[in-house]
């Protein structure tokens, strides 16, 4: 608590703005991002206020567990750490074992990563996707092509768990309302898709923002200055303190109307939506279908490998974009590349890691939040056979001592 007390104290008077936070260093260790995410998870935050006695709380408890774990890896002789989360403080167990030599492993029932000092984060694959792609065979590309266009065509009509297990609520459902939501005054129409504030903005590095709440004002301030039309749009069943911090966000850029989370995408692409502004949202592959332009605020997105959609590199490049949407608004960005992203960031890997048939598992027990209830546990013992154990085992071996960044399914 002695060495705590005085890291803190130390930390607090070095960090004078978010990005001080982001970007800290403790002993040649990246840990900025860790205690920046934990913070917004841990008071349901939109940001971080840097001078706050909940930032103190937050590097207090830091302190704590880095010292713990510093020590423990310093003193036992690890092989290998096996973690469930690499963000939130549940990462940092992995930034001091790889910074230690140690390898790390991020581990759940659908995957496996090897995370290490050239990889720090997973589910980070998209920077090759393009590589990866043109390494398949001319079969495989084609069939991968097609069957990522039906999935998509399944996501346009409205389908959930299509293949992203955790959507309850369709975006693109097939309902429209009589009255228009739209204006029809200006050529550029402007759709801000937000995002969770406190679910881990950082989770797959850095964004050209501190935080999803600094992205968004940026935009607010922005519309201020621009004569186009602009709406934002939160996800459907958002928690109510984000739904919060939009609503009192659109009090405060009067130029910015907030559109119903259950409102069709359907409705606002007929109505003229010609712009998205995202992070690093799913929305990038659907609009870019679409062939609508899409515009992310973040080099660690997953559509990163490929030109479908505007990848600024600087806050200043993206403020030039948003001045000049004219030279965006019909693009004309859509090509095959859509539907080869959509297959290697979906389809490309399967989830039968544990699981022969990892999507038959979740039905049976009925669906993905399943997975997190007590139901695990029996379908997992019912499951398991000393045969199923041995080739889990053997593919599992296979992984490890290929040093490869993610596993590939050993199940036919």
């Amino acid at each position: 608590k002695t060495l705590a007390n005085q890291l803190t104290n130390k930390l607090m008077s070095e960090i004078n703005s978010k990005s001080d936070l982001i970007n800290l260093i403790v002993d040649d260790i990246w840990v900025g991002d860790l205690i920046y995410d934990q913070y917004l998870a841990s008071y349901e935050a939109p940001t971080v206020n840097i001078k706050s006695d909940e930032l103190r709380k937050i590097l207090f408890e830091f302190s704590i567990l880095y010292y713990f774990w510093k020590e423990l890896f310093s003193k036992k002789n690890i092989k290998a750490l096996v973690i469930s989360h690499a963000c939130y403080f549940m990462g940092l167990p992995a930034r001091i074992g790889i910074a230690f030599d140690i390898p790390v492993y991020q581990t759940n029932l659908q995957t496996i990563y090897y995370l290490s000092k050239k990889n720090l984060f997973p589910s980070s694959e998209f920077h090759t996707y393009k590589v990866d792609f043109e390494k398949l065979d001319p079969e495989t590309k084609k069939n991968g092509i097609e069957d990522a266009r039906r999935r998509l065509q399944l996501i346009f009509e409205g389908q959930t768990n299509v293949d992203q297990e955790y959507i309850k609520n369709s975006a693109y459902n097939q309902k429209k309302t009589s009255t228009r939501i739209l204006g029809n005054k200006k050529d550029i129409k402007i759709l801000i898709a937000s995002h969770s504030f406190y679910d881990s903005p950082h989770g797959v590095g850095k964004i050209l923002f501190p935080d999803f709440y600094e992205w968004l004002e940026f935009i607010g301030d922005l519309s201020n200055k621009t004569d186009y039309e602009w709406y934002i749009k939160t996800h459907p069943g958002i928690g109510i303190r984000d739904k919060k911090t939009v609503e009192n966000f659109v009090s405060r850029y009067k130029k910015i109307i907030l559109i119903p989370d259950t409102t069709s995408h359907h409705q606002l692409i007929d109505e003229g939506i010609n712009i998205v502004l995202t992070v690093h949202g799913s929305i990038g592959i659907e609009y870019a279908a679409k062939n609508i332009t899409v515009i992310n605020a973040s080099l660690n997105n997953p559509h990163i490998s490929y030109d479908f959609n505007i990848h600024p590199k600087t806050k200043e490049e993206l403020k030039n974009i948003i001045f000049n949407l004219d030279n965006y608004i019909e693009a004309n960005l859509f090509s095959d590349d859509v539907y080869k992203c959509y297959y290697m960031r979906y389809r490309y890997y399967n989830h039968n890691i544990f699981y022969s048939n990892f999507q038959l598992t979740m039905r049976q027990m009925g669906g993905y939040y399943s997975l997190f209830s007590s139901k695990i546990y029996d379908h997992w013992m019912n499951y398991l056979t000393p045969e199923i154990q041995t080739k889990i085992e053997q593919n599992l071996r296979k992984f490890i001592l290929s040093g490869e960044y993610k596993i590939k399914s050993n199940w036919s």
